[in-house]
């Protein structure tokens, strides 16, 4: 006797692909097969709909103060309706500790804001002092369920900088405590030196964003932080690759053995740096910058040999009043956009329907590469006996336009709007209840859980 049998339905998942019927108890997946012969208090016919894991965006920055009384757009519960409708089951945040706070306070501090979050959430833990308190404290974080550290290589105005001394005894502690280092790798001297020329000739519209933060800056950091983790002894995750140049890095790593994984986002496969050029530039800046169409598609070829690893989004939306207060002057311009509520239809559309990775190779990039690398599989990740029961029912005939509303997101405004998508979700699962139908966020009176990360 089973809770919910899904049946029909054409189920891709780690090592399955084809038609199936899962059979879920207790909020568990606890059968794949043929259940013609089961009992459920709930039989849902998913026939000609994919059966997906539930997404994992890996990183996204909900309810992140920016300075100046500014936060991103999404708190916890919006940004987590807009996973919900984007068939997002489980995200990634960061504890961004102030100098000088008891570093445990400040995870404390992190989860409870979490609370009421409609999804399971898991925590990166944001370093950003080389010694002290906050680097003594990373043992019992690693105890504690921490998905990972979280360094910056470059934004030393902000106070989340991180230099190399402090990055390689990071390194350090983390491979002698089985932890991992996840990195915003650009290179702080040289984004500041094109800052100071841009402002000293009064090139301060959008594009200069991208002029002043060239690929050399990514591809520079990814190959000396490369160095810096074989040297320390502990693996190295580069997160939201723009550029082909910082791909070729991790490729060349890669055929040399080297123990790197990496992330790109949808808008580093779909947009253009001539977004910036436009009355609207404003809109579109984000750290690292968009690039080229050469870009792009070296990216999706990075997708699809394996060079990189999983795609997120690194949602952190601001109002449009926000983003246009200081539109003619690129450094005053908060730097970020939404993407958590499409994250998951964007692959499927642009990347499965248009050829460009197949719809297995999306599930890995979604669901199963995150959670393996951060210790939540296989309770996350996949739909495999044992595994928790959050499922997304995509039909592929059908079709829908990104809207403001659509996406569930409090931004009123999405990068994306007004493109038509194929494929839609029509129900999403989390442990086994269902929290999204047709498009509509269901409120659950079971808000989502903290995730620790497993280390052995």
């Amino acid at each position: 006797m089973y809770d919910l049998i899904i049946k029909n339905g054409n189920v891709i998942t780690s090592g399955v692909k084809g038609i199936a019927d899962l059979g879920i108890k207790g909020g568990k997946i606890v059968a794949l097969g043929d259940l013609s012969g089961g009992r459920a208090d709930l039989v849902m016919d998913a026939d000609d709909l994919l059966v997906l894991p539930g997404a994992i965006d890996a990183h996204v920055h909900f309810h992140l103060y920016v300075g100046n009384g500014l936060y991103s757009a999404d708190d916890f519960y919006t940004g987590g309706k807009s996973a919900v409708l984007g068939g997002v089951t489980t995200v990634i945040d960061f504890v961004h500790p102030v100098h000088g706070e008891d570093p445990f306070e400040a995870h404390e501090k992190r989860l409870k804001e979490a609370e009421g979050c409609p999804v399971d959430y898991a925590m990166f833990y944001c370093i950003n002092e080389r010694s002290g308190p906050l680097m003594d404290a990373v043992p019992e974080l690693i105890s504690r369920g921490i998905a990972a550290f979280k360094v910056y290589t470059t934004y030393k105005p902000a106070g989340i900088y991180l230099d190399d001394g402090g990055v390689f005894r990071l390194f350090k502690l983390c491979g002698k405590h089985n932890g991992l280092v996840s990195v915003h790798a650009e290179n702080d001297a040289i984004i500041e030196t094109g800052i100071e020329e841009a402002i000293s000739k009064g090139e301060l519209s959008p594009v200069y964003h991208a002029k002043t933060r060239p690929p050399v800056v990514e591809s520079e950091a990814v190959r000396r932080l490369m160095f810096l983790a074989k040297n320390g002894g502990a693996p190295v995750h580069i997160l939201h690759v723009s550029s082909k140049e910082g791909l070729q890095q991790i490729r060349m790593a890669k055929a040399h053995g080297a123990h790197v994984t990496g992330e790109t986002c949808p808008h580093y496969l779909l947009l253009g740096e001539e977004k910036l050029e436009g009355a609207d530039g404003c809109l579109y800046t984000m750290t690292p910058p968009l690039r080229h169409k050469e870009d792009n598609d070296t990216l999706w070829e990075g997708l699809r040999d394996g060079t990189l690893d999983f795609v997120t989004t690194d949602h952190c939306p601001f109002m449009k009043s926000d983003k246009e207060k200081n539109k003619n002057d690129f450094t005053k311009i908060p730097k970020g956009i939404g993407g958590v509520g499409t994250l998951l239809p964007l692959l499927y559309s642009e990347g499965v329907r248009k050829g460009r990775i197949s719809l297995e190779r999306m599930v890995e990039l979604l669901c199963e590469n995150p959670a393996k690398h951060y210790g939540i599989f296989p309770e996350k990740g996949c739909l495999l006996p044992g595994a928790d029961a959050d499922i997304v029912l995509l039909d592929p005939n059908g079709k829908w336009i990104v809207t403001p509303e659509s996406t569930g997101s409090r931004c009123d405004y999405s990068v994306y709007d007004g493109m038509e998508l194929a494929g839609k979700i029509r129900k999403v699962l989390r442990r086994g209840r269902v929290i999204s139908n047709e498009g509509k966020f269901l409120k659950s009176d079971e808000p989502g859980n903290f995730i620790k990360r497993k280390t052995a």
